[in-house]
């Protein structure tokens, strides 16, 4: 049954690992953002928009294909063996959103592109982050 956000967010905070195993149909998959801002490390189909626009396989999250349960099933027994890993992947996707996905940069990043399409200047290029191109 649905549930408020904050015990959603209190549920997420209390586990090490969140697992979303999408065909992409809820496109984004914000829940992705969520985890990884609570502290947990990520496992999610490359096929949502977060997962391959935020997740760094290996460096802050792990990806796998929508569908592949066998791939899925391999990473999850990596990350229940490998404590380290987890932390890492933990720790690290929280630092993606914390420091490159929050609203304070993609404010600045939205101002410094606005200004420049005023004054007539091409924009600013970003290799990741909010309003970096999104390379499949």
């Amino acid at each position: 049954p649905s549930m408020p956000n904050p015990k959603i967010l209190e549920l997420i905070r209390n586990h090490h690992v969140y697992v979303l195993p999408s065909n992409a149909y809820e496109g984004w998959g914000a829940v992705i953002n969520e985890a990884m801002g609570e502290g947990c490390a990520v496992i999610a189909s490359e096929a949502t928009g977060a997962g391959k626009t935020l997740i760094r396989h290996g460096e802050n999250g792990l990806l796998f294909r929508p569908g592949d349960w066998k791939k899925l099933s391999e990473l999850l027994c990596k990350l229940g063996k490998d404590e380290s890993l987890r932390v890492h992947l933990a720790k690290s996707g929280h630092d993606t959103i914390t420091k490159l996905w929050s609203p304070k940069v993609a404010a600045e990043r939205f101002l410094a592109v606005s200004s420049a399409l005023i004054a007539g200047q091409p924009p600013p290029y970003f290799n990741d982050g909010p309003l970096a191109p999104v390379l499949s």
